[in-house]
């Protein structure tokens, strides 16, 4: 989630917090060391690792984009969900990799989260939690498809168009962008008169905190719902689609696991942002070592993801396909 920001501003913080504070240097900013020091070998490895699964997962669901249209698979609803779901993650890990980079670059000797936070690229940094807060949203909207699809199929098949898929992922987008745009405005302008981390973090973390909790809730209730459907509903006869609403099931299974493992351990992180809020908790700059691991954590999902895609693009609905020919 939006707690990416704070791994971020701690991948270049760590090296020896005493050399900061003696006083050598009235400006730490100065200090510029590589970010693989032998000094600080252990965030090299935390930084080599969180880049990996990123680029995995840029090749899986590059390949997963290039069959669908290849063959031309856009044109069913399911799909079109997998596609909007492939590029929001390929945004995402390409915005988590120019951020990483894009701040190791100017990897420095210090602990002042500000002075750590000023040197980041603003650009590149609303972009990172608008893609990642847009590839969650795409989950949820790929959750709601399937479970409108199981509540009334002939329906679903007759009204639901890729094109509204794709209008819905688009708006998503768009709002999540300007929203993110306007509350930065907001504080920068009326609050803090200057872009640093003491003001901005707490809104990330906040949003990031609600956005993950809500989330996670609609993801359950929304799977929870489908099986009670599928309870009351005489697949057999009705149906006729065992095998299809097994492994859909399935596939929201493996969706709630993989979205809880990469995002729970930033929860943690999301919630002591947020208490900076009312002056309650102070980071410490000594420490940046578990928020690389909690983004390696986060990094999985977009590795794993094409994979639950294609598992879910099997699903059939023979129901579905006998309406559209017949109309």
């Amino acid at each position: 989630m939006n707690s990416q920001l704070v791994t971020l501003s701690y991948l270049g913080a760590f090296e020896n917090g005493s050399t900061a504070q003696s006083g050598n240097s009235s400006n730490p900013l100065e200090k510029h060391i590589p970010v693989c020091h032998p000094s600080v070998w252990f965030m090299c490895a935390t930084y080599v690792l969180s880049l990996l699964p990123l680029v995995l997962g840029i090749i899986a669901n590059g390949v997963l984009c290039f069959q669908i249209l290849r063959a031309r698979s856009y044109r069913s609803t399911t799909f079109t969900c997998i596609l909007v779901l492939s590029v929001s993650d390929i945004l995402s890990s390409v915005s988590m990799i120019a951020a990483i980079v894009d701040l190791n670059m100017k990897f420095i000797h210090t602990t002042s989260i500000s002075q750590i936070f000023e040197i980041v690229d603003r650009n590149i940094l609303i972009v990172m939690v608008t893609a990642v807060l847009w590839s969650n949203e795409n989950t949820v909207l790929f959750a709601l498809e399937r479970y409108y699809l199981m509540k009334n199929p002939i329906k679903y098949a007759r009204q639901q168009t890729p094109k509204r898929i794709l209008l819905k992922s688009i708006i998503s987008l768009i709002l999540t962008g300007a929203l993110n745009i306007f509350v930065i405005f907001l504080i920068v302008q009326l609050i803090c008169k200057r872009m640093d981390a003491h003001c901005i973090m707490p809104y990330f973390g906040a949003l990031g905190t609600i956005f993950w909790i809500v989330t996670l809730v609609l993801l359950i209730v929304i799977h929870r719902a489908k099986i009670k459907r599928l309870r009351k509903t005489n697949l057999a006869s009705e149906l006729q689609v065992n095998r299809t609403t097994s492994r859909m099931t399935k596939s929201v299974y493996a969706i709630l696991i993989v979205y809880f493992i990469s995002n729970g351990p930033f929860l943690i992180v999301d919630v002591l942002k947020f208490m900076e809020m009312f002056c309650t908790f102070s980071w410490s700059a000594n420490s940046p070592l578990i928020f690389n691991i909690c983004f390696f954590f986060n990094s999985i999902k977009f590795t794993a993801n094409p994979f639950i895609y294609f598992f879910c693009a099997k699903t059939k609905c023979t129901i579905c396909a006998y309406s559209r020919k017949k109309n």
